[in-house]
């Protein structure tokens, strides 16, 4: 799991949510469910850890995400690990940058 200073987290997932729906809007129509599914959790999830957050001292960094099991990193495509290790590298790089 990451740890997002809060006021990171929302311009990030705006426009990381913006992004990746406009890459997506000529899906093939094959991939939706599975893109839409894969939306879902993250919002429940964000939206369970947000929620055991609110009582954190405000400005306080919380942690935020969820680890990929072994058989969803095996199931990704060439493209998709390519996105994960530039988000990793992007989210690595604002934590150096913050300390």
């Amino acid at each position: 799991m990451a740890v997002v200073p809060r006021t990171a987290l929302k311009f990030m997932g705006d426009q990381y949510l913006r992004d990746e729906f406009a890459r997506h809007r000529t899906a093939a129509p094959e991939y939706i469910p599975g893109f839409i599914k894969g939306w879902t959790a993250y919002r429940d999830t964000l939206a369970q850890q947000l929620d055991e957050a609110s009582e954190r001292v405000k400005g306080e960094a919380i942690p935020v995400g969820a680890k990929l099991e072994p058989g969803e990193l095996d199931s990704l495509s060439p493209q998709q690990l390519g996105q994960l290790y530039a988000l990793k590298q992007a989210a690595k790089s604002n934590k150096d940058g913050d300390a």
